[in-house]
C-alpha cells in the first residue's frame, strides 16, 4: 500500500456520499526462479556400490546432501553479490539502489525506493 485511503467521511440522513476511491496499492508481479545442482552416479560408481541396496542409497544421500550445499551457497551468493547471469536472483544491493523489485521500478513507484539517513542505514518510505 502506497497511500492510505481517505476519502470515507461522515453523514446524517440522506447526505450523498462520496464514492470515488484513490488507488492505494500497487500490484506486483513476481516470477519463479529454480535453482539446480546436477547429481550424477556413474557405471563405476554403481558398480562399486553394488551388492547391497544400501550402499547405492547411502551413495546417492551423499551426492543429495552436497548438492543441496551447493544451492543454498548459491542461493546466498546471488542475494548478496551483484552479478549479471541471465536468470539471476535480484541481489540485495541491487533492490536497494534501483528500488526495483517483482514488476515494480522504483524509478516511477517512489515508495519502493529506499533513502539513506545521515547514519548511512538505508530505510524504506512512507510504506505501513
Amino acid at each position: 500500500m502506497v497511500t492510505k485511503q481517505d476519502d470515507g467521511g461522515f453523514y446524517l440522513g440522506a447526505d450523498v456520499l462520496n464514492n470515488t476511491q484513490k488507488n492505494f496499492a500497487n500490484q506486483v508481479e513476481f516470477l519463479w526462479q529454480n535453482g539446480y545442482e546436477p547429481i550424477q552416479l556413474t557405471r563405476d560408481e554403481e558398480r562399486q556400490n553394488s551388492g547391497s541396496e544400501h550402499k547405492i542409497l547411502s551413495l546417492l544421500g551423499s551426492k543429495m546432501k552436497s548438492s543441496e550445499k551447493a544451492i543454498a551457497d548459491r542461493l546466498e551468493q546471488a542475494v548478496s553479490t551483484p552479478t549479471a547471469n541471465a536468470n539471476n536472483l535480484i541481489d540485495l544491493e541491487t533492490l536497494v539502489n534501483t528500488g526495483t523489485l517483482g514488476s515494480v521500478s522504483g524509478s516511477t513507484v517512489t515508495a519502493w525506493q529506499a533513502t539513506v539517513t545521515t547514519s548511512g542505514a538505508f530505510v524504506t518510505q512512507g510504506l505501513f
